[in-house]
């Protein structure tokens, strides 16, 4: 899967997740925001994530809530 697709996969199951505010792919990189940081919501979403794609390397950031942009 490239990044797109990887973030279009996965999003609907992490945005589930309370605590998780979205997925990305800034740079390439598969992201995933982080309301706040805790080794529990990392082992959480990496536990989706590895399920089917154990090769794949999750990059966290922790952000404030925030909503999807709206397309124009």
């Amino acid at each position: 899967m490239n990044a797109c697709e990887l973030k279009a996969h996965f999003s609907p199951k992490l945005l589930v997740i309370n605590g998780v505010n979205g997925v990305g792919i800034p740079g390439g990189k598969f992201t995933v925001y982080l309301q706040e940081d805790s080794s529990e919501l990392r082992e959480r979403v990496a536990t989706v994530v590895h399920a089917e794609c154990p090769e794949i390397a999750v990059a966290f950031e922790v952000t404030e809530e925030f909503e999807g942009q709206e397309k124009t």
